[in-house]
């Protein structure tokens, strides 16, 4: 009985947030939905003020937490192994 509600950003002239989209997807029967895009929140924008960041989404029917701690854990290294060609990443705490 949930009805839809639209989330705007002014200052971009844009819709925000598109979570209620994906999640209506996965009760309707789409079994996993995958989203890295950038988000804004509606803070305004100014000189000293960028209100959007980058996120990775994903909702999954029937998943618990093992199975988003894999995923992760799977994306996470493969991009450390595409960027790096490697698995193994030099850390300096103190900088290079």
């Amino acid at each position: 009985m949930a009805k839809l509600f639209i989330t705007y950003d002014n200052a971009l002239d844009m819709r925000i947030a598109p979570e209620l989209y994906h999640k209506m997807l996965v009760v309707g029967g789409t079994k996993q939905i995958y989203e890295t895009g950038c988000q804004f929140q509606n803070e305004g924008i100014d000189l000293r003020h960028n209100p959007e960041f980058t996120t990775c989404e994903f909702y999954m029917a029937y998943a618990d937490y093992h199975n988003l701690l894999e995923i992760t854990e799977k994306m996470v290294s493969g991009m450390v192994k595409h960027i790096t060609g490697s698995y193994k990443v030099s850390y300096h705490p103190d900088g290079p």
